[in-house]
Parts: C-alpha cells; structure tokens; sequence
C-alpha cells in the first residue's frame, strides 16, 4: 500500500510539472523565419502517459513516471521530426545525444516517433499496433518518460509525436 501511494505521488509531482510546460509548435509566417509559440491549450502528454500506463497495468507492467527532463527533451524532438523524421537529429547524431549525462543519469534509453496522428489517442493506437513501438510501451526496463508533440502547419504531416524511454 505504501509503495502504491509513493507512486500516485510522485506521478502527481511529475506530472503536474510537465504539465505547467507549454507544448511549443512553430508558427511559420510568409517569410523563412519562424516564431516558436506556446500551444497552450492541449494538455497531450499528460493525455498520452495516461494512455500508455493503461497499456502497461493491462500487460501487468508498472506505469512510468512522466519526467520533466525527458518532456524538455521529447519536445526538442517532437520539433525536429519537422525537419527529419528519423530515430537521428538534424545533424545526424542519435535520438539519445538530446539527452544530457551530466543532467539525466541513465543506462538505457529508447525512443518512439509518430507523425501524423491529431490526437493522443490516435498515436497510442498507431503505436501499440506497431510491435517496435509496442515493445518500447510495454518494456518493463523503463521507468520514466517524456512525452513531445509538436504542431508545424504547412509541414507535411503537421503533427509530431516523441516518446522518449528510460530506465
């Protein structure tokens, strides 16, 4: 029971940070710059943790734990899915070098990237139909998450989601 509510807590702290981050989207006007906005009025990773641990609790897998660092980080990727969507950066480097050793200490990462889907619900779905993402979900190794999603219209999916894994 104790270890039950240690982790309703912690999820409530974890979360409720996340949550206060704003989901950023680019605003591109008729020129090549861009402005980057707050998308204040979605609430999707919070939406999108939700969904994943109902996944997990069916599986028999213990619900991850939304960190902040990690949603930081998933939005960086969410936006630069834009620009390339691939498992590498804009500059070709891995997924993982988002992540700051000497800010987030972890053996084993993963990561899911989706574009295209307009809602939380349809990305999970899309996900947990797909058996690398699956197995990313449903890996019992992982403990916490970040969550990205990023809007850039006129883009050629528009919608970008991250998940960023670790142990």
């Amino acid at each position: 029971m104790k270890r039950i509510f240690l982790l309703i807590v912690s999820l409530c702290m974890f979360s409720s940070v996340c949550m206060a981050s704003p989901v950023y989207y680019y605003n591109y006007s008729n020129t090549s710059n861009y402005v980057y906005e707050p998308n204040t009025d979605k609430n999707y990773a919070q939406s999108v943790v939700d969904l994943v641990n109902r996944e997990r609790l069916k599986a028999g897998v213990r619900p991850l734990i939304l960190n902040p660092y990690l949603c930081s980080r998933s939005d960086i990727r969410a936006n630069e899915l834009a620009t390339i969507f691939a498992h590498t950066r804009p500059d070709g480097s891995q997924f993982y070098t988002v992540l700051d050793r000497r800010k987030f200490h972890y053996m084993t990462a993963g990561e899911n990237a989706a574009a295209g889907a307009s809602s939380p619900q349809e990305v999970v779905d899309i996900w947990m139909n797909s058996s690398g993402h699956r197995q990313n979900i449903l890996n019992p190794k992982f403990r916490y998450i970040g969550v990205g999603y990023a809007y850039v219209p006129n883009s050629q999916y528009n919608n970008y989601w991250i998940q960023i894994f670790s142990d």
